[in-house]
């Protein structure tokens, strides 16, 4: 939903307008203090401005050059909820109090973690009952063939099957302990208390988890022959008709 954000941005232009009121109110000539206070605005506040790509390592590091804040997850964005200035400011305004501020922060950082769990055991799931055996039927596949060249003394080269072949055990390996690597990461994630302390560990731990899993079948994927995938390709969902 829209309302949260609409609603703190609403309560940041509603001060905003009640400092610009106040210099207005008491100034002597009204149309110099409009170009003042756009004038003033506009110095205070145009280190936000920015032309090029927002998503860049380079804007990111320029926004660090110019003190704005950069949150990358709901957990390092949620806090700010709780900010003694932010506090005020909806208070004064009679938006949110503390509780509802503090209430809102729980509620958001609890439904991160258990989206978070949530898509963290459906990929597990999915790559222990799924992606791990259909590329073990595959490297079956695989192994069959080259036995049979053996077999009938054919001298034919082997050499990038035999590779395919590690390759797509490497990897299978990999996925599995990672799989496991993930479940101890959310059982631990559900002992921890915190508020803070578990959405952390979901941004630093599980996350970190859910990356390399998804690198790993990626990287499956690649190697994998098409009709031995379990899922449809990207090629598929883009350009197939339903």
């Amino acid at each position: 939903s829209l309302g949260g954000a609409n609603t703190i941005l609403n309560t940041m232009m509603a001060e905003q307008f009640r400092q610009f009121a106040e210099r207005l109110e008491q100034a002597e000539n009204v149309e110099q203090e409009v170009y003042a206070i756009a004038h003033d605005a506009f110095v205070e506040h145009n280190r936000i401005i920015f032309n090029g790509n927002s998503y860049s390592k380079e804007w990111k590091e320029e926004a660090a050059r110019r003190g704005l804040s950069n949150l990358p997850t709901c957990a390092d964005a949620f806090p700010a909820y709780l900010d003694e200035k932010n506090v005020a400011l909806f208070e004064s305004h009679k938006i949110y109090t503390r509780t509802e501020l503090e209430a809102r922060y729980e509620i958001s950082m609890e439904n991160y973690c258990q989206t978070l769990r949530i898509e963290a055991a459906t990929m597990n799931n999915m790559a222990k009952k799924t992606i791990y055996p259909a590329v073990l039927r595959y490297m079956t596949e695989l192994a069959t063939d080259i036995q049979t060249k053996q077999s009938i003394g054919l001298t034919v080269p082997m050499a990038s099957e035999s590779k395919l072949l590690q390759d797509l055990s490497n990897l299978s390996d990999a996925l599995l302990k990672t799989t496991q690597s993930l479940e101890d990461a959310l059982v631990k994630a559900d002992r921890i208390e915190g508020t803070q302390e578990k959405g952390d560990f979901y941004k630093n731990t599980v996350l970190s988890e859910m990356n390399q899993l998804r690198e790993t079948a990626d990287q499956l994927e690649l190697l994998t022959a098409k009709d031995r995938w379990p899922f449809p390709t990207y090629t598929d969902l883009l350009y197939s008709v339903v």
